[in-house]
């Protein structure tokens, strides 16, 4: 069996893990624009890694739905800055419910949202929710697994105000039975709209299971256009697999990560791609399979994150001998499914938090191109387990990020036994938010949620061709900060972004200054006007190449 750690409700009796992907979400928070001589930066911000102290108390939160067992398993944050996290909750009987809660942006519930903050639903015999993703008009989409014969495919939608939308399926609910005894652990939504739930699906009459896709139309019906008849199913092994993770390509291809027959002493990495019909892509690996053993245990992939370039990284555990402990193992993939050898040691790498052991959950990337992963630091089995939240940032070749926490990772203890984060989500500001469990006494657990200060990666460059006077931005949430280099003269903001085609637009006006950036991303050229109204100063940039410089005043 997988081990479970932080949870004794999800979801199904092979003992998958609980919690899954956060899909990478926008939310548009402002930022205070300043002019300054030096540094820019905002006063408030601790350094990356530390706990955001405008958040909850001290960064944390902690959540009680029903006095029992309340595990996050998903999260993902609205336009507005609120946070919508995902997960069950249990009655004393450990028949978990869907649960759902809403925060707003300094951590307090919701009050706009269900009862309190807070959603429960068990409607069409709902266990639990793995999955999470928003739609554009505000609604909400929530998977996990419902009753059937086993256990089904179990998908809900939503309104804004966290009622039930009964214009989905039957009255906001979907069943699908995809094998046997079902569970969606993972969710994407793609551009048109489509659903796709994937998980592991039972094997009729075997204990047994499979990776397993659905797509749905946007009504929660099935898209028969999709694998055979809107379902498709891949296998690695005669046992157990199971898919914890989905990512979508650019080109409709679809990802999943997890592991391959889970029970055994020697389970894998388990990876797959689906071409956008469904099919197995016979581009990546081994007919569209590939698996990666660390030690030659028992490993799991719970997390799964698409580079620009295509490359694939997958993030979980691995456990070694002599004593099976746990460590944090990423592996990264090029496009065609062979490990890169440009990260880590040969492709792979794992983290033991000094010799504590750990796991990866989830896995977000930063537009700076760096990798973050949540999960835990410790060992459960110990014969006094003390398990901490875990967040951990990496550069692009693997090495850990040593201007992030402590050497790289950031550990927070709620001052329970057990606590287990397992969703990401990073925030337009840079901010980092992550969620999962905080257990007491092994017979209680609370929805726990903590939020690291994180500086706004700048990933778009403009260098000026004459003096080298620099104007770097964030391409998602529109963040600024202008620098003339010869007097160190430096102004940094917010302005409204706007793409169409290849032209690229960012533009600021308020009583201090007018900002007006234009990119032709086609030709590789750019020009910006600044207008310091409040300093009586003004510049111009002119790049006739921005993909020549190394964004560093010269």
């Amino acid at each position: 069996m997988t081990r479970r750690v932080g949870s004794t409700i999800f979801l199904v009796a092979t003992g998958a893990r609980q919690s899954l992907m956060a899909l990478v979400l926008v939310v548009a928070m402002t930022l205070a624009s300043q002019i300054s001589r030096g540094n820019a930066q905002s006063a408030v911000q601790g350094a990356d890694g530390d706990l955001d102290s405008t958040f909850g108390v001290g960064g944390m939160v902690k959540t009680d739905f029903s006095g029992n067992f309340d595990v996050i398993s998903a999260i993902a944050v609205q336009a507005d800055g609120k946070i919508v996290v995902a997960g069950g909750t249990s009655n004393n009987a450990r028949v978990p419910s869907f649960a759902l809660a809403r925060y707003n942006s300094d951590g307090s519930l919701d009050q706009s949202f269900g009862i309190g903050g807070r959603v429960i639903t068990n409607t069409g015999g709902l266990r639990g929710a793995a999955s999470l993703a928003l739609l554009p008009d505000g609604k909400i989409l929530a998977g996990g697994a419902g009753d059937g014969p086993g256990s089904d495919f179990a998908m809900t939608r939503f309104n804004n105000d966290g009622g039930l939308d009964a214009s989905f399926g039957s009255n906001g609910v979907v069943l699908t039975n995809v094998g046997g005894a079902d569970t969606a652990w993972n969710m994407a939504v793609q551009p048109d709209g489509k659903i796709l739930l994937g998980g592991s699906a039972g094997r009729v009459g075997l204990q047994a299971s499979s990776f397993g896709v659905v797509r749905y139309k946007k009504n929660g019906k099935i898209d028969s256009s999709f694998g055979n008849k809107g379902k498709a199913i891949v296998e690695f092994s005669s046992g157990f697999d199971q898919a914890y993770a989905i990512a979508l390509q650019p080109d409709g291809k679809v990802v999943l990560a997890g592991a391959a027959d889970l029970n055994s002493d020697e389970s894998p990495f388990a990876i797959t791609r689906l071409n956008s019909d469904g099919s197995l892509d016979s581009l990546f690996g081994s007919g569209g399979r590939v698996t990666t053993n660390f030690f030659g245990n028992r490993n799991q992939a719970n997390g799964v994150a698409l580079q620009s370039d295509g490359k694939i990284i997958v993030a979980g555990w691995a456990a070694r001998n002599p004593d099976g402990r746990e460590v944090l193992a990423i592996a990264r993939y090029n496009g065609d499914g062979s490990l890169d050898a440009t990260f880590g040691t040969g492709g792979m790498l794992i983290n033991d938090f000094s010799g504590q052991g750990g796991e990866a959950r989830a896995i977000e990337l930063q537009h700076d191109g760096k990798i973050v992963v949540a999960g835990l630091a410790g060992f459960a089995r110990a014969a006094k387990p003390q398990v901490d939240f875990a967040a951990v940032r990496y550069n692009g070749d693997g090495s850990l990020d040593s201007s992030f926490g402590n050497g790289g990772a950031a550990i927070t203890d709620f001052l329970d036994v057990i606590d287990v984060a397992s969703a990401i989500a990073i925030q337009p500001d840079g901010k980092i938010v992550i969620a999962g469990s905080t257990t007491d006494d092994m017979t209680h657990s609370d929805f726990a949620i903590a939020r690291y200060d994180n500086a706004v990666p700048l990933d778009v460059c403009i260098s000026d061709d004459s003096n080298g006077n620099l104007f770097q931005f964030n391409s998602v949430t529109g963040d600024y900060k202008f620098t003339a280099c010869t007097d160190d003269f430096i102004l940094s903001g917010r302005g409204t972004l706007k793409v169409k085609g290849c032209k690229t637009t960012l533009k600021d006006s308020a009583p201090d200054r007018i900002v007006s950036v234009t990119i032709k991303t086609c030709k590789n050229k750019a020009s910006a006007a600044i207008e310091a109204l409040s300093a009586a100063r003004g510049f111009s940039i002119s790049d006739s190449n921005t993909g020549d410089n190394t964004c560093a005043c010269r």
